[in-house]
């Protein structure tokens, strides 16, 4: 009771002190201009009047003393600008305001009389003359006539239209967060909001709540160098409006139709032996309706669809199972575990036609070093010869289904000229089968429910003060369930990954499963528009309250992986990786946020406007974090991290950081009086929230942690033992030596928000009727970025210390003669660095027993960017806008979680940071976009018939050229011998064939077979193709490539609606559509997307790109080495067909 009403009374303080609480995410436009003579001097005391042409609602100004007049808040919409003077004729025209812009609209007035209005047409569009802040806004042609974002719930509606804008570049392939990377950022450090609320997911990051696409009013994206009154991320802010009631009665009916028999045949079908394509069913359908409920002051807007989907799931790259051959040789292993063959029976398909053979003669993969492990070696069998297994490829064609409800309602009420209150509501009901398990017998419910609520309230105290107060309430529930099937011997049934069937067979549930995660977000806004002379001020504040339960322990069940079959068979541990987290308590991700800002807008004169801003953001680190406590008993504050900027290594509540000061200045010169062109620069910080998915993972032992297996330690009756230990809930109070041993994770003491500079140069210019085209160059510096590292632990290869790897076999007495062997490496803990505690190296040294992973802030990046567009405005129902980039992105580090295998999540050398300086996976040297929608002219003046039959075409083509992703090539193998193989690259021969891989073989002291008798350790490694570009890096071998050498397919595609209406009467218009994605039908071979939604290359959606299959195409070993059809979808040519009535 009592935490409640300090809260209550910090948040009266807060409104208190600031006159406001607010986060200044703008929901609307502005409109400034200058009133001037025939001579260019300024009127001063013109009457100024704005009306939206929907509602009727006005709003009328006086121009000051240098003859400027300014309207804020307005709603998004078409209005009529009226200015008026005594002794001069009235001047009037149509302008457009757009969200989150404030566009600039100078008038002319001429002497004459009053009743002589002079009506002004063809006016250039305005442009921002006022501040430096970059942006692009859509409005409800392109959300509802571009094919991009009518797929519903499969995608990610109106915001993939930021796919259109400068500066951007898909990044879906990093599966995490959403949107496409802004200005070099990453996509998790994007800003979404709905009507100015917050939709960000705090666990995983990106946007909860979906309105759909015909109940969008606006949208705006708003990139890296935007005004003091935006926050909370440092790349792009996304923000949607919902569309509300005009003056008249309107809505629609409709209905988007997805079927398999509309579509093209995917490369991620063909992969799966399918020679048409499985079923896909998506039919959204739904109406809308809006009008006055009291004309000219309250209006209400009502969108409702459903959207059932079947399917089934197709599994990704290509797995191999064994032929009918194939099972019989491996159920003659006498030394197989019956628990694993059992499991292997039940679960795995049986291929009908072989392709091809597996080793299984008892050695283990030559890239290990081979050895043998078994007696037992597999007789001849089908068409495989003895020691090998006949395989094939299969077909994971299952059924799946998800059902979609969504609900918008939006109320806006004109209370009187100095008073808006406006409503929105929005519920989204998802309903679906969680197929992320590659085999069905895994799949279980994933249910999802979404609410959004804001409430608006828009004061003018003044013509010169107003007001904005809001409220905003967001909730999100998702839950994911991992099935009960039981696996003899163990606890839970785990993941097991075997990489020789194919691209690698994962038998398990969804790796992320068992997980829940409900969010309530409670928001209070309010800002304050200050003019005062030649002085535009704005100020505001913001507190942010999240109570948030949630529940995830990374690979609670087990992820074990095998490189071969046999080993897991015969219950060996995992040749390539294992490891398994315990502890299930629920962890609160519950935080409170205050912002406040303050920018000042300075009208030097007529042409110069400069702006200054400053913003500030605290947030509290989430309550589950304060549990590092609990291993306070671990406290060892003698030993400094370096990796961690020097911070010691102890257990407590991490401190929030209270120096997020974020300073923003710009200018904007406009040459002349037109108001047509302007240069504008700025220069900018941004910080941005570390989400609770860094939290959730840090586990004390108290309640949980991280145990690994040692691939190069094969041990037998590894899952028959019970595997790796887990389980397990509440506290447990252990004494220092056993929480040493068993601590696995670690938040450094003090927390640095990650954040980005910015600056940006450039002109636009508006010109003929409806044309503007704007040329920029951004740069922006991203600091302290998310880096997973583990800190406890270096290699103990070098570049002079490690076997060397030869292109052409040596001989054997230059093998003999080699210096070093397998055996003389390892792991190597780093008492140069932990040895400082006073209790000496027997508690030091116990830190290295498990790894000692942290998210520290590390990560940095460099963006460079050439930023062009040309933008023709709505005009006789056709707009157009192209968009071309020019750039480079520098990082260290892109994914910080598991989210994909294309590039890794932690570096090759936990101590070497500086070596992962590299080109970004999100870089793309070139990005050109062009959109539009053209309504044909022809036949407009005839009859009905002409008009309805030979007229009322419409196009809307987008085309997209992106170059290629850049990818890391992967040993697949602990070469370093850190214990861990998610960073470690492979050899780059400089006189190899392009884009050819090589495994290697091991070459053995005495005898150079290692797999013979009498061979001894292995002290080199050979090239299988001496003429490959990329080696495998053996165990023990020295990587000596960088991050990200290796380039995808470039993108390079068209998509194409085409709609006929009919007009039944001049309100009544019926609408037949047709959407084509990838219309040529041209392969799009790019990492990570959702082929058959209709969506192709053009959704922001994060799909991810881990897996066995791209961990394939990045490894020299395996034949899907750099073979993009081996792998990845076509995206296919996808048909979507509509059907409308509007009236």
């Amino acid at each position: 009771m009592k935490k409640g009403r300090r809260d209550f009374e910090f948040l009266a303080f807060m409104l208190v002190l600031f006159g406001l609480l607010a986060s200044g995410q703008a929901v609307d436009g502005n409109i400034l201009g200058t009133v001037l003579d025939s001579q260019g001097a300024a009127v001063v005391g013109a009457e100024v009047s704005i009306a939206n042409l929907g509602t009727g609602v006005a709003s009328t100004t006086k121009t000051n003393g240098t003859g400027d007049y300014r309207f804020d808040h307005l709603p998004v919409g078409t209005y009529r600008l009226t200015a008026k003077m005594t002794g001069f004729r009235p001047i009037s025209e149509q302008v457009d305001v757009v969200l989150n812009k404030t566009g600039t609209s100078n008038l002319t007035l001429t002497p004459g009389a009053a009743s002589e209005t002079i009506e002004v047409s063809g006016a250039a569009p305005s442009i921002d003359t006022t501040s430096a802040q970059l942006g692009s806004n859509y409005n409800t042609l392109f959300s509802q006539d571009l094919g991009i974002t009518s797929a519903g719930g499969l995608g990610s509606g109106v915001l993939n239209l930021s796919l259109l804008s400068p500066g951007v570049t898909n990044a879906n392939a990093m599966g995490s967060g959403s949107g496409p990377s802004v200005g070099g950022q990453r996509p998790r450090d994007n800003n979404f909001t709905i009507e100015g609320v917050d939709n960000n997911s705090k666990g995983v990051t990106g946007p909860l709540a979906q309105v759909p696409n015909d109940a969008v009013e606006g949208f705006t994206l708003l990139s890296n160098q935007f005004n003091s009154e935006f926050g909370h991320s440092s790349g792009g802010q996304f923000n949607t409006t919902v569309r509300s009631g005009t003056n008249s009665f309107h809505g629609s009916a409709y209905e988007y139709f997805r079927n398999r028999n509309l579509n093209a045949v995917d490369n991620s079908v063909v992969l799966q032996g399918l020679t048409s394509n499985p079923r896909f069913d998506s039919n959204r359908y739904g109406g809308t309706f809006g009008g006055p409920i009291i004309k000219g002051k309250l209006f209400f807007f009502t969108n409702f669809e459903r959207q059932p989907v079947g399917q089934v799931t197709v599994g990704g790259p290509t797995v191999r199972t064994p032929t009918a051959a194939g099972l019989a040789a491996i159920t003659g292993d006498p030394n197989a575990s019956v628990s694993n063959l059992g499991i292997f029976q039940n679960f795995v398909p049986v291929a009908s036609v072989a392709n091809g053979c597996i080793q299984f003669d008892g050695n283990l993969p030559s890239n290990e070093g081979g050895g043998n492990f078994s007696n037992f070696s597999a007789p001849a069998n089908g068409s495989c010869a003895a020691g090998t297994i006949e395989v094939g490829n299969i077909s994971i064609v299952p059924p799946s289904f998800v059902n979609y409800q969504n609900f918008v309602q939006s109320v806006d009420f004109n209370i009187s000229s100095t008073d808006q209150l406006r409503g929105r509501f929005i519920w989204n009901k998802i309903d679906n089968i969680d197929t992320a398990a590659q085999l069905p017998a895994f799949y279980a419910p994933q249910p999802t429910r979404n609410y959004l609520i804001n409430i608006s309230e828009f004061h003018a105290f003044t013509p010169q003060i107003s007001n904005e107060f809001r409220v905003g309430f967001n909730r999100n529930n998702q839950t994911f369930t991992a099935p009960n099937t039981p696996y003899p011997g163990l606890d839970a049934f785990p993941n097991v990954t075997l990489f020789d069937l194919g691209g690698g067979l994962n038998i398990g549930p969804d790796p992320n499963a068992p997980q829940f995660a409900i969010q309530n977000f409670y928001q209070f806004v309010d800002n304050v528009s200050w003019v005062k002379g030649k002085h535009s001020l704005k100020f505001g504040g913001e507190y942010r309250w999240y109570i948030s339960p949630q529940a995830f322990t990374q690979r609670s069940r087990g992820d074990y992986q095998w490189h071969n079959s046999q080993l897991f068979l015969e219950d060996f541990s995992p040749d390539a990786f294992g490891q398994r987290s315990s502890g299930s308590t629920t962890y609160y991700g519950n935080q409170k946020a205050v912002y406040w800002f303050v920018n000042d807008t300075f009208k030097v004169n007529s042409h110069l406007t400069l702006s200054a801003g400053l913003r500030y953001e605290y947030t509290t680190t989430p309550l589950g974090e304060d549990r590092q406590v609990l291993n306070a008993i671990a406290n060892t504050p003698s030993i400094r991290v370096p990796q961690a900027l020097g911070a010691p290594l102890v257990f407590n509540k991490p401190a929030a950081p209270k120096n997020n000061y974020a300073p923003r200045v710009g200018f904007a010169y406009s040459p002349g009086t037109s108001g047509s062109t302007s240069i504008r620069g700025g220069f900018g910080m941004a910080y941005d929230t570390l989400y609770d998915n860094i939290g959730i993972l840090a586990v004390p032992p108290q309640v949980g942690a991280t145990t690994s297996t040692n691939p190069k330690d094969i041990t037998a009756g590894f899952l028959g033992g019970g595997g790796l230990s887990g389980g397990g809930s509440g506290v447990t109070v252990l004494d220092r030596a056993d929480a040493i041993a068993n601590t696995a994770n670690w938040i450094p003491p003090h927390v640095h928000d990650p954040y980005s500079v910015n600056w940006n140069f450039g002109i636009q210019h508006s010109f003929g009727k409806n044309y503007t085209a704007e040329v920029n160059y951004v740069g922006t510096h991203g600091v302290h970025l998310s880096f997973q590292d583990i800190v406890n632990l270096q290699s103990d290869v070098t570049a002079t210390h490690s076997l060397p790897t030869f292109l052409q076999n040596p001989g054997q007495a230059a093998l003999d003669a080699l210096p070093l062997s397998l055996n003389d490496l390892g792991n190597n803990p780093i008492p140069d660095i932990f040895n400082a505690d006073a209790g000496g190296c027997p508690t030091v040294c116990a830190f290295n027993n498990n790894l000692l992973t942290a998210f520290l802030p590390l990560g940095s990046s460099i963006y460079h960017g050439l930023q062009s567009s040309l933008t023709h405005r709505l005009s006789n129902g056709s707009t157009f806008q192209a968009s071309y980039t020019w750039s480079r992105t520098i990082d260290n580090s892109t994914a910080d979680f598991h989210s994909t295998d294309l590039t890794p999540r932690r570096a090759q050398d936990f101590q070497n940071i500086a070596g992962e300086r590299s080109v970004s996976a999100l870089s793309r040297t070139h990005r050109l976009t062009i959109a539009a929608v053209y309504d044909l002219p022809f036949f407009k003046g005839g009859n009905w018939l002409q008009k309805n039959v030979l007229g009322n075409w419409q196009f809307s083509p987008v085309y997209t050229y992106e170059s290629p992703e850049w990818v890391t090539p992967q040993s697949g193998v602990d070469s370093n011998l850190n214990i861990d193989n998610a960073g470690d690259r492979v050899i780059l021969n400089p006189g190899g064939s392009r884009g050819i891989g090589s495994d290697v073989t091991p070459l053995c002291r005495t005898v150079a077979d290692c797999s013979a008798n009498g061979a001894g350790p292995v002290v080199a490694y050979l090239a299988v193709n001496p003429n490959a570009q990329y080696i495998t890096a053996g165990a023990g071998a020295f990587a000596n490539s960088g991050r990200n050498i290796l380039a995808t397919r470039p993108t390079n595609n068209f998509d194409l609606g085409i709609n006929k209406d009919l007009n039944i009467t001049e309100r009544l218009k019926f609408r037949f559509g047709a959407q084509f994605s990838n219309l040529l039908n041209h392969p799009q071979l790019i990492p990570s997307s959702f082929p058959g939604a209709g969506l192709g290359v053009n959704d922001v959606t994060g799909f991810g790109s881990a897996g066995a299959g791209f961990q394939s195409y990045t490894r020299p070993g395996n034949a899907q080495f750099n073979n993009p059809f081996s792998v990845f979808a076509s995206n296919a040519r996808t048909l979507a067909l509509v059907a409308k009535v509007t009236f």
